[in-house]
């Protein structure tokens, strides 16, 4: 998704956050995606709206994924937008159905519960927020606990439960490096954020 920034993600949580439960990633799996789409039930033409950030990498996956989704009969509206246009739709009712969640609070010295907080009931993206009564208990069970254990088994139970309802699609992980030289000027970082000067400092 990155190129060589970036690698298959294997979770909603990086492999070394001590939280991390392997095995909770997805196959690509063209075949299974048809016969879940027969299973279902739904006819007729399947058109989901997408709000997508303008930056290269982010709207080069939404295509990539645009193309994925048609080939199992959804169409996929994608609309691309500067950044803050986009934090504006998000937060709206309705705004889009489909949408990437990058957080570079997922590592090993990032605390679980900025990850998933975002898909708390109060979150106020709606496009992401949840809704239903057994997630919302999780997240606050692991943000709020100060056991370690019953943080550890809020957030398995997190992971858990955003695989098997298919909430949540964990495709990369990126690596960004922060340089911090008197000397520098200017520098161009490939982040998933609009690069500025506040990655340099002296």
């Amino acid at each position: 998704g990155y190129g060589s920034l970036g690698t298959p993600a294997e979770g909603t949580l990086t492999p070394d956050n001590k939280y991390f439960v392997p095995g909770l990633a997805y196959d690509y799996d063209l075949d299974y995606a048809k016969q879940c789409m027969a299973d279902s039930g739904v006819t007729g033409d399947i058109t989901l709206t997408w709000v997508c950030p303008s930056n290269a990498a982010a709207s080069s996956m939404a295509e990539g994924i645009q193309a994925f989704l048609s080939q199992i009969g959804i169409t996929v509206d994608l609309q691309i937008y500067d950044q803050a246009t986009c934090i504006d739709i998000w937060q709206q009712e309705g705004g889009t159905v489909l949408t990437f969640d990058q957080n570079s609070n997922a590592n090993a010295s990032g605390d679980a519960s900025s990850q998933y907080s975002r898909f708390a009931a109060t979150s106020n993206f709606t496009c992401i927020n949840r809704q239903d009564p057994e997630l919302n208990a999780l997240i606050d069970q692991g943000k709020y606990s100060t056991d370690d254990a019953v943080r550890a088994e809020a957030y398995k139970g997190i992971q858990q439960y955003l695989y098997d309802n298919f909430e949540v699609v964990p495709l990369t992980e990126w690596n960004v490096a922060m340089a911090f030289h008197d000397t520098i000027a200017t520098c161009l970082v490939e982040d998933v954020y609009t690069p500025n000067l506040r990655f340099i400092g002296k």
